[in-house]
């Protein structure tokens, strides 16, 4: 409540992400969220969330067949979708033309973005559904 609240207050955030915890020691014991779980959350952060314009899903921590699935549950953006970053490659998208396809697969549009969500040289093919 404490983030939307200070949404309608200062409208500051352009997107929000919900990240799983990632473990980093063994010391403790933090069971991993199933895929399932973070489906859930992130549908219900686009519901509650829903002053806050996008909501992002990461490739990175999912890998693509959740990242696929959580456009469907109420991601609109995928962060780190950075072609010059290895961070794709190491997904197995290896070029632009693999992000795309790779996001036409999921049954959306690709749209290039600057960080204020601002389109980026938009396809004449995607102009009248994006």
């Amino acid at each position: 409540d404490v983030i939307r609240k200070l949404q309608d207050r200062t409208a500051g955030f352009k997107s929000f992400i919900p990240w799983t915890f990632q473990k980093q020691t063994k010391k403790f014991y933090v069971r991993a969220v199933p895929a399932q779980e973070y489906l859930k959350v992130l549908g219900i952060c686009r519901i509650f969330l829903d002053n806050i314009d996008h909501i992002e899903t990461s490739l990175m921590v999912l890998g693509q067949g959740v990242g696929q699935l959580a456009l469907h549950s109420g991601a609109d953006d995928i962060s780190s979708i950075v072609i010059e970053e290895n961070v794709l490659r190491s997904y197995g998208i290896k070029s632009e033309d693999k992000a795309r396809k790779f996001l036409q697969d999921s049954g959306f549009v690709p749209v290039r973005r600057d960080l204020l969500y601002n389109y980026l040289d938009l396809d004449p093919e995607y102009r009248q559904t994006a």
